[in-house]
């Protein structure tokens, strides 16, 4: 009777280990709906509750004592043992190859049918006995009873397409091995193990008949498998993103990485190293300086120091800088390091950059040069006169402001001299304007030769010239300027044939005394330059016409 079948003995040891596999199964889809999400997360809760629902069954073949019950027990593992590989090939592909979509109809298919057609045939073994058949025996295994199956065909058949199933897990597997980067290789690879471990403990059972404590041992292996990649997976292990990154740096960096040990023999290279020096695995281990270009390394194991390795090289045009890096020993920083990387960075396209770029900005310099230089020659020609050579009145007035504020004030101050060239429309009208220029050219070369360099000049006018001297007195200043008369006269500046005296006026003032801006200063200079020409001309009045005739009239 079924009935009998759920009445069990008390659990020895092997029952306990079970229920604590059960039970950390149970916990584990738990645990998990606290976890991010990954891909094929659905798929994989369907195979921890199809190895709790095998397990179960399991575990009520153990704990029952009579023959028929066991094979009844057997029987009802066979939905869950059927789904669980179907189950972990699909989650194979959807989570190795990043599949976020829901599952489509051939996979619910695939699900569904083959794992119904095997529970209907273990299910129906009582009427047929062509899965487990009469030669079914129960034997006494450390005390415990434990039941030696007979497989009949339908059982080979179904054991046959859950082997193709795990095959097409494997597939799946390799066929991720052969697509993937370099870098995720490994990780593929540690799936394939993992996929082949369950599969690997069947086959020992039905064909060896390989048992744990007479039991078979494919759930326990697939328990195992469920619980190693839960952890890998929560843990970043299995496509650990630092550890892809850390290969992805080797296998797809844009530098030549070449490894080298402590005897300076190559022991690998990254893809476009081997590319660039034509490394094979047969030059695998050669030594580092037999390889092409790459005879400056040979001391690098003997006599290793930054500074006398190579800085750069240039291999085929191409300028590269180099890195080489100790690689130390885990425990023992100070002992010679136990090899080295050497990372070649390909610089050309920098450096020519970079050459362009000097070169470009040696062309904008020489031009912002030219272009300093024009604009120095305009300004200059904006401020100086074309005919004297000295200044003109652009400016004037911003430099009488700069000059008076580093003038003290007291009886010296900034003394503005205002000169105007005597009967000078006369010498154009008698002479013509060209000995007109050459008066004015010569007027002042020769009156910038008399006073100090720092002392500007201005033409304001015609024949009209301003003098600024800084930190002067007026009496010294109208001295110095009827000394300079004096000379004039000495000097002839017209024509041999036509000779005449020249001679000048001038009115002084001086700041802050006089005035404290440009234009007040000038107004009192251009004043007593009118009351010099009144006067008679050739003479400087440096004081107000009121105080120099009481100064007369007391003398």
């Amino acid at each position: 009777m079924i009935a009998d079948c759920f009445r069990f003995e008390y659990p020895g040891v092997v029952g306990a280990i079970i229920l604590a596999l059960i039970t950390g199964l149970i916990l584990l889809n738990v645990w998990m709906q606290f976890k991010p999400a990954f891909q094929g997360r659905v798929l994989f809760i369907a195979c921890t509750f199809s190895m709790v629902g095998w397990l179960v069954s399991v575990l009520a073949e153990v704990l029952t004592p009579t023959l028929n019950c066991k094979i009844f027990w057997a029987s009802a593992a066979w939905p869950a043992i059927a789904l669980l590989p179907s189950c972990w090939a699909v989650f194979l592909r959807h989570y190795a190859f990043n599949i976020r979509r829901p599952l489509n109809w051939p996979e619910i298919a695939f699900l569904l049918t083959g794992p119904a057609i095997i529970s209907i045939m273990a299910f129906s073994n009582p009427w047929h006995r062509l899965f487990y058949d009469s030669a079914t025996i129960l034997v006494d295994v450390g005390n415990q009873p434990v039941a030696v199956y007979a497989h009949g065909p339908l059982f080979y058949i179904s054991a046959g397409y859950l082997y193709l199933v795990m095959v097409a897990a494997i597939s799946v597997v390799v066929l991720g091995i052969r697509q993937a980067r370099q870098t995720h290789q490994a990780y593929f690879l540690f799936l394939l193990m993992l996929s082949v471990f369950p599969l690997l403990a069947n086959a020992a059972y039905i064909l060896f008949g390989v048992t744990i404590a007479g039991l078979d041992p494919t759930p326990f292996a697939f328990a195992v498998v469920l619980g190693l990649i839960s952890w890998l997976i929560y843990t970043n292990r299995l496509f650990d993103i630092r550890a892809i990154a850390r290969d992805l740096l080797y296998y797809d960096f844009d530098k030549y990485v070449i490894i080298v040990n402590a005897e300076g023999a190559v022991v690998g290279a990254n893809p476009l190293a081997r590319l660039m020096f034509g490394i094979r695995e047969r030059v695998i281990c050669a030594r580092i300086e037999k390889l092409p270009h790459l005879d400056g390394f040979s001391e690098i194991a003997s006599k290793y120091h930054p500074y006398q390795l190579p800085a750069d090289m240039t291999i085929d045009g191409r300028f590269l800088t180099v890195k080489v890096m100790p690689i130390h020993r885990p425990f023992a920083d100070e002992a010679a390091p136990m090899g080295f990387a050497i990372m070649l960075t390909d610089m050309t396209d920098l450096r020519n950059a970079n050459l362009k770029l000097q070169t470009a900005l040696a062309v904008n310099l020489k031009r912002l040069q030219e272009i300093s230089d024009l604009r120095d020659d305009l300004e200059r020609q904006l401020t100086i006169d074309p005919l004297t050579g000295v200044q003109n009145r652009r400016g004037i007035e911003q430099a009488f402001d700069d000059m008076c504020a580093h003038t003290a004030s007291g009886e010296k101050g900034l003394v503005l001299a205002l000169l105007d060239i005597d009967h000078f429309k006369k010498i154009n009208d008698n002479f013509g304007h060209a000995v007109g220029d050459r008066i004015l050219k010569d007027f002042s070369r020769l009156l910038r030769a008399r006073i100090k360099a720092e002392w500007p000049i201005y033409r304001v006018g015609g024949e009209e010239f301003v003098v600024f001297f800084p930190a002067a007195n007026l009496k010294n200043i109208a001295d110095m300027l009827d000394r300079f008369r004096d000379d004039l006269q000495k000097d002839s500046f017209t024509r041999l044939s036509d000779p005449v005296a020249l001679n000048f006026s001038a009115g002084l003032a001086r700041a802050p005394s006089d005035g404290a801006t440009f234009t007040d200063v000038f107004k009192i200079a251009d004043e007593r330059l009118y009351h010099a020409k009144l006067g008679g001309r050739g003479t400087t009045i440096y004081e107000a016409e009121t105080e120099r005739k009481n100064a007369l009239g007391s003398a």
